[in-house]
């Protein structure tokens, strides 16, 4: 492992006696017995109330686990339901896929991580004698020598944190330890035992759940179904001819159904989930190659289409398989009518939008829009025709950058694009504008007014509150009526104390953030 740089020894020998001091008393606290969660005799509880674990201390209760055993305090399924401040030691030996412990009933929630730790520790009767933390890079022999910690084991230390998003005062934790893996030197493998922590902020309560926030014609609150389960869904689709409900109705008896189910995340969501895999098992059977692997290579697929399609009736224009997949689609009329209504200098030429607006399964398509300007309809406005668009793998800079490189390709015309809208995606319009030197770039202010609203409710801010920040931003003589940049960073300026007061008054917070999310997020794609 490559050496880099490391603490200075008066850092590390803090470190190392911080980490022999919490010893006993650490020892003392995981003795205590705190009783079951919910009377479910799986589910020992570690610590109750708000605790902050320092990485010294998550470690140590992680390589103490004979200690835990003997106390009866490993758990042997994922927590769920949690209403209060507490803590659990999962042997994720008895879950039947780790991506189980995220299953806890509690909705979906933002996550986000922080570094490894390079966790050094030497024992003594099987005990932890002496441990020290280094973050993102290992020490030398040498700086291991000089803390006494020659030949110590080497672990990895990587934690998770996630705000629930059906309530943002919620916290989760999980803190996992990294073994070296005997078979292949350098390599590591997950330790059996990982720590999880729910820290309420404010007081404790129930939580109740939210729908998911991709969706659009429902209420009925999310729950995030196992991935156990979701394999035991698809492997029975695949192995038998059951219809999806009979399917669905197999694999939830395997938990007890709907009346014994220790947890909602044992069952399958509904029977349109039910459905969704039954779709999957059909499109993954092989089409055309069924000895290989049983699966159907699609970017083969894509690739064999665009070279069998004759000349003139040309569909399927460019295919890339790497750094990332990517395919063009435009017909001879789509590149033609750009060309016509938006290239073309007239009074009334056409916007060409630019728009990323569905998942085609692990691939995103960005659509281009344009307006018929040759047609009418009944209202006398020009109908709204598709023009050509991107499947892709990645919201990257390069990958909305092919789109215009290609219909360059196709016809050098469309690159006098007079004007093109796009949202307030920072790649999509800034890898546009670089291809599309002459046009004029607009933004589209219901994709961010969306946004905006979106990211107010996420802090917590409902209802009327929402009105007046929206208010002083798009409506007359917000600060986007501003006729010049000076007079709108002087109209935003003069807002920062109004929304970091309504801000805390609403969210009953003693810090803010919109202000500060407006400056960083939004100035620079509203000055564009």
């Amino acid at each position: 492992m490559k050496n880099l740089e490391s603490p200075t020894k008066h850092q590390r020998n803090g470190q190392l006696k911080k980490s022999t001091e919490i010893g006993d008393s650490l020892q003392e606290r995981l003795k205590k017995w705190y009783g079951y969660h919910n009377a479910q005799n799986q589910l020992p509880i570690l610590e109750r109330g708000k605790l902050s674990y320092t990485k010294q201390e998550i470690a140590k209760i992680l390589l103490e686990y004979e200690l835990l055993k003997q106390c009866g305090k490993v758990c042997a399924r994922q927590p769920s339901n949690i209403s209060a401040s507490m803590s659990f030691v999962v042997d994720l030996d008895m879950l039947e896929d780790i991506r189980d412990l995220a299953s806890d009933d509690m909705g979906s929630y933002r996550q986000h991580g922080s570094p490894p730790e390079y966790v050094y520790v030497k024992f003594e009767d099987n005990r932890v004698k002496h441990l020290v933390c280094n973050r993102n890079q290992p020490l030398t022999t040498d700086e291991l020598e000089s803390v006494g910690l020659e030949n110590a084991d080497i672990f990895i230390l990587e934690r998770k944190y996630g705000t629930c998003k059906a309530s943002p005062d919620l916290r989760r934790m999980t803190a996992q330890l990294k073994v070296p893996d005997t078979k292949r030197s350098g390599h590591f493998i997950n330790h059996k035992y990982c720590l999880v922590q729910y820290t309420f902020n404010e007081d404790d309560h129930d939580v109740c759940i939210i729908p998911h926030g991709n969706a659009k014609t429902t209420s009925r609150p999310y729950t995030k179904t196992k991935a156990s389960v979701r394999k035991n869904l698809e492997t029975t689709l695949e192995q038998t001819n059951l219809t999806p409900a009979r399917a669905q109705s197999e694999v939830d008896s395997i938990h007890g159904g709907y009346m014994l189910a220790t947890s909602s995340s044992d069952l399958c969501r509904n029977r349109k989930q039910a459905w969704n895999t039954n779709q999957k098992v059909k499109n993954n059977k092989s089409t055309f190659a069924p000895h290989q692997f049983g699966k159907r290579d699609d970017l083969a697929e894509v690739m064999k289409r665009c070279k069998s399609e004759r000349k003139g009736e040309e569909f399927v224009r460019e295919v890339v398989g790497a750094p990332e997949p990517r395919c063009v689609l435009a017909n001879k009329r789509q590149i033609n009518d750009i060309i016509s209504f938006c290239c073309v200098d007239r009074p009334n030429n056409c916007v060409l939008g630019v728009d990323p607006t569905f998942n085609l399964g692990e691939f995103y398509v960005t659509f281009t829009v344009y307006r018929h300007l040759a047609l009418e309809d009944r209202s006398g406005m020009h109908p709204l025709f598709l023009g050509p668009s991107l499947v892709h793998h990645r919201k990257l800079y390069s990958s909305y950058k092919h789109l215009p490189q290609v219909l360059g390709n196709i016809d050098p015309a469309t690159k006098l694009i007079k004007a093109f809208g796009t949202d307030d995606e920072v790649n999509l319009y800034t890898a546009l504008k670089d291809e599309w030197v002459e046009a004029d770039h607009l933004s589209c202010f219901i994709h961010m007014r969306r946004n905006v609203e979106r990211k107010l409710r996420d802090l917590g801010i409902k209802g009327g509150e929402v009105s007046k920040f929206l208010a002083e931003i798009f409506d007359e003589n917000g600060i986007l009526d501003a006729e010049s940049p000076l007079e709108f960073d002087a109209r935003l300026q003069s807002l920062e104390v109004v929304w970091n007061d309504r801000e805390k008054a609403e969210t009953k917070k003693n810090n803010s953030s919109f202000y500060d999310w407006i400056l960083t997020e939004k100035v620079q794609y509203i000055n564009d």
